[in-house]
């Protein structure tokens, strides 16, 4: 026993001066570190996850001390301009033009003051200048719940960007509220331990993209593990529909989980009542996203906001894997970029692959082996995707952690790298450094010790 004390100890005598350590990290990451300022970005961010993970393990069973370090950590940003995204700058923009009764999704930034008039046009000119011209240059594609938030900001925070920076930091940090306390939940009824949740909390992936740049990502997570909670409990379809619709409501990437929806087995061998249940969902849920976008009905909006959909698969293309390497051998066979068709066979192969994963052996899909379906399937659209953001990661990087997948926690670590194509001057990409990315990753993958690259041992008993 005083063995065991003596440890324990020890454990809390090198947690402090690590703990003290990864806040002088963010501390440098929240007032000192610019997107092109390479090696302290790297440096810094490197002592925040590798900290994060060891303090995570060392007080596993202190969570009242790692939720203050996770508190504390975001206090640090509080008044922070984030320097990683210029995305803020849209999401003020398009809560100005709702505000003022315009509809955000049939705007484009870089000519619409020519031909409308808003009551502040400078601000206008301030954030169009600010958000960048790929921005400007396309229409939104931020789905209704977000532009409810952003328009809120601007009817509080009006023409003050530090107001709106303060308004949407405290909407994510409620939300990520949300997100601890269903997280927990689902940890329950799944048996698994409760500090699992600090590889979320603690991931300066997390901290960066969401109390640093204030990306939607928190608000889509939070209704989405609340769904993945009420789906696990079998709650009533009214329910789980809800949560789903607002978290597509809020990013529209949980739509991919609809086809696994109608497989999923709520009763055993009563495939008839569970396709009755799923149908339900599924239509409950297109229901409320379609009265979500009632206020943004118009004769273009279709178009419009298919266009800006199109882009992620056809003009854009950011740290992708596969991508860029059909792009080379496009090179070699056509000589040009042949992103356009590229991007629609693998938008049609992501589409093949998610309703084969949905309907293989469908028997199965039922509760822990939902949730490997769905970590499976949100990989797919990852792999083969054109442009692949860092905080894409932080949606499947949060269900992974409950099947104890252990590649996004790495993903996590290593995608900050793709920041490296952000120079003070030009933007550029190092495929290199992309393929070290990757290759981690794809190793990981690949890897046949990893038994599917177990996080933590589960309990025997769990099925």
């Amino acid at each position: 026993m005083k063995a065991l004390e003596c440890i324990q100890n020890q454990k809390y005598i090198v947690s402090l001066p690590l703990m003290a350590l990864v806040v002088f990290a963010y501390a440098q990451l929240s007032f000192n570190v610019e997107r092109y300022e390479h090696f302290q970005l790297f440096t810094y961010y490197g002592i925040a996850f590798l900290g994060g993970l060891a303090l995570t393990h060392l007080l596993k069973n202190k969570l009242g001390l790692l939720i203050s370090l996770a508190v504390l950590i975001r206090l640090l940003f509080i008044k922070h301009s984030p320097a990683l995204s210029q995305d803020f700058y849209r999401f003020i923009w398009d809560g100005m033009l709702t505000s003022e009764g315009l509809n955000p999704y049939l705007a484009l930034p870089k000519n619409f003051l020519e031909t409308q008039q808003i009551a502040n046009p400078e601000f206008g000119r301030l954030l169009v200048e600010k958000m960048g011209s790929l921005s400007a240059s396309n229409h939104t594609n931020y789905p209704p719940l977000a532009q409810l938030i952003y328009r809120m900001s601007y009817s509080i925070s009006k023409d003050v960007i530090s107001v709106h920076l303060l308004f949407l930091r405290g909407v994510n940090w409620l939300a990520e509220i949300g997100i601890a306390f269903y997280f927990w939940k689902i940890c329950r009824l799944l048996k698994l331990k409760k500090y699992l949740v600090f590889f979320v909390l603690l991931n300066p992936l997390v901290i960066l993209e969401i109390t640093g740049n204030l990306h939607f990502e928190a608000v889509m997570l939070f209704f989405f593990v609340a769904f993945l909670h009420h789906l696990l409990r079998n709650s009533s379809p009214v329910l789980i529909s809800i949560f789903l619709a607002c978290a597509v409501l809020a990013k529209l990437i949980p739509l991919i989980v609809c086809p696994l929806i109608l497989t999923y087995q709520f009763w055993p061998q009563q495939n008839r009542r569970n396709f009755k249940k799923s149908f339900k969902i599924i239509a409950l849920t297109g229901l409320f996203i379609t009265l979500g976008f009632l206020s943004f009905i118009d004769k273009n909006l279709l178009t419009a906001y298919q266009s800006s959909l199109s882009l992620w698969f056809q003009k854009f293309e950011f740290n992708a894997s596969f991508y860029y390497l059909f792009r080379e051998i496009g090179y070699g066979l056509v000589g040009y970029n042949a992103i356009g068709i590229i991007g629609k066979t693998l938008a049609l192969s992501i589409f093949c692959l998610v309703i084969f994963t949905s309907l293989y052996k469908y028997q199965n899909n039922k509760g822990i082996h939902f949730l490997q379906r769905l970590v499976y399937i949100l990989s797919i659209y990852l792999l083969l995707s054109t442009t692949i953001h860092p905080w894409y990661l932080i949606l499947p990087l949060s269900v992974s952690l409950l099947i104890n997948h252990k590649m996004y926690l790495v993903w996590s670590g290593v995608v900050i790298l793709s920041y490296y194509a952000y120079h003070k001057a030009y933007f550029e990409e190092n495929l290199w450094i992309v393929f070290s990315e990757y290759a981690i990753v794809l190793l990981l993958i690949g890897c046949r010790n990893l038994k599917p690259f177990v996080l933590l041992k589960q309990k025997k008993s769990r099925k």
